[in-house]
């Protein structure tokens, strides 16, 4: 009864999701880093993750889109960081890869700054670096 009056509800549609990262970027470093979190965990969530998946042309227009955070530069990484060569420090996730590739792969491409979830890493369909890459 509350939407009736303009109020918003807990469900967000594919648009405001989309309109939610789209805004990452255009704001400061930390409150963009804390809104692609929230973006993130909200479409980690099964009901959203489902609906994203059904909708292909929100799904390729977030995974296109420059709203994840890239992950600092370890302590104990001693060779060159490519998340430092980064000056938005976000990146979409189909220029990025997963923490799990970290080791291998952080001194040529950028690795996602959050720690996600399977139902996340199968929306945006992280990828494994590529051996010519990595040699």
């Amino acid at each position: 009864i509350l939407c009736k009056f303009g109020m918003i509800d807990d469900y967000l549609p594919n648009a405001e999701i989309l309109d939610r990262a789209q805004t990452v970027c255009t704001i400061d470093l930390d409150a963009g880093n804390e809104r692609a979190g929230l973006v993130l965990k909200l479409l980690s969530q099964r009901d959203y993750n489902e609906q994203i998946r059904k909708d292909g042309v929100i799904l390729s227009q977030l995974q296109q889109l420059e709203f994840i955070p890239v992950l600092n530069k370890p302590v104990d990484y001693y060779l060159p960081w490519f998340g430092d060569s980064i000056m938005g420090r976000f990146v979409s996730a189909a220029k990025s890869l997963s923490r799990s590739h970290q080791a291998l792969a952080g001194s040529v491409a950028p690795i996602v700054g959050i720690l996600h979830n399977t139902p996340l890493s199968c929306l945006f369909d992280y990828r494994p670096p590529l051996l010519e890459t990595v040699l």
